[in-house]
Parts: structure tokens; sequence; C-alpha cells
């Protein structure tokens, strides 16, 4: 699974890719060439994270675009 995120030009702002070993059903992700064993907690808050700030970034432009075309 590979989380990532993108301002409105596609530059990558955060990348990072997880992965789940089956056969002994752990989270984990690749750093510095050796694996790190997380929790799928830790995975569910990266997703949820990410997401948060995508929508609040998003959410700030939309909010500001509207001032803006109300004249405020």
């Amino acid at each position: 699974m590979s989380l990532e995120a993108t301002d409105n030009l596609g530059r990558v702002k955060y990348s990072k890719t997880y992965g789940f070993d089956s056969k002994n059903r752990v989270w984990f992700y690749v750093c510095d060439g050796k694996c790190v064993e997380v929790t799928q907690e830790h995975v569910y808050q990266a997703l949820v994270n990410t997401y948060k700030s995508l929508m609040s970034v998003e959410n700030l432009v939309s909010d500001n675009l509207t001032v803006a075309e109300e004249g405020y």
C-alpha cells in the first residue's frame, strides 16, 4: 500500500509505502534497506492523517476562493 500526497502542481509532499507480510501477519515499511515493523494502528493513522491533511488544504483553498469571490 502506498501513501502519496501531492500539491496542486503535482509535486510530491509526502510519500511512504507500507507492506503486509501475510505469513507473519505484520505490517512494515522499508527504511535504509531494513524492514521496520509497525502496527496496523500505525498504518491506519498514517492513512487518516494523510487524508485529513489533503482535505484540510483543499477546504482552506476552497474557503479562500469563496471569500475572494464574495469580496471580503
